[in-house]
């Protein structure tokens, strides 16, 4: 079957995403916004903007096109040269629902923290059966995207709490090893996503517990064992991504 051309989306002069000609054209909303060249480009002024990405946001999860409402905002920003790697997040230009991401392609950041215990085996978390990307897969200790208003280290100290019940103080040691762009079509659309690496040493005394439902458990692995899971395809892209920025790989 021969893949549907995406048509560019862009935020006045910035190109922030792309979309399927029909969740375009099944909005008649959006046609004053299509220009001669086949690409939608909205409003640059933030309120109009985020008004019409929620209008269309919740016509695409009336018609199905959503895996899930997640009633939670991404911020949407300029789309960075492909492979670049970034030093900072990119300034928003527009919010928007995060369950509508990969339907219009926009860049999504992720933070992962990559948990060593003193003697140097690796913590990871086993992902919940119920989750809708990657259900019993090994992830790292924690991670997830990053909600608009989140800074990197807010976000990953937020992700460490929820999903492994580990505070600041549970924590030594925590570094930034930098980020690394992931870039693939999946079924629901399009994932472009700069994925962000923290890691840290647990203290001896922390032991992570899973609070948002999220993880069915956690393991102290070591490298070998890690790497037995890697080679058997059972822990994500994205956390093999993190463990090899992490030096775990």
């Amino acid at each position: 079957m021969m893949a549907v051309t995406r048509l560019p989306l862009w935020i006045g002069s910035a190109h922030v995403g792309s979309v399927l000609p029909s969740d375009v054209s099944n909005f008649a909303s959006l046609t004053p916004y299509l220009n001669t060249a086949q690409a939608l480009v909205l409003p640059d002024t933030q309120p109009a903007c985020n008004a019409l990405l929620a209008q269309w946001a919740s016509g695409l999860h009336a018609a199905g096109r959503l895996k899930a409402w997640r009633n939670e905002l991404l911020s949407v920003a300029q789309l960075p040269p492909s492979n670049a790697v970034l030093d900072a997040l990119p300034s928003p230009l527009a919010q928007v629902e995060r369950g509508v991401a990969r339907v219009l392609g926009i860049l999504t950041h992720a933070v992962h923290l990559v948990g060593f215990s003193s003697t140097g085996s690796i913590w990871m978390q086993q992902r919940a059966l119920n989750k809708s990307t990657d259900p019993g897969l090994w992830d790292t200790l924690s991670g997830g995207l990053l909600s608009a208003g989140d800074s990197l280290r807010s976000g990953v100290l937020r992700e460490t709490y929820e999903e492994a019940g580990l505070l600041e103080k549970d924590l030594l040691n925590i570094t930034a090893c930098g980020m690394v762009q992931q870039n693939r079509m999946v079924a629901d659309g399009h994932i472009l996503e700069a994925v962000w690496t923290y890691t840290a040493t647990l203290r001896d005394c922390a032991s992570p517990h899973n609070l948002d439902g999220e993880a069915m458990g956690f393991a102290c692995l070591t490298r070998s064992e890690l790497a037995a899971l890697v080679a058997a395809k059972k822990v994500t892209q994205e956390a093999v991504l993190s463990l090899r920025m992490a030096g775990a790989l």
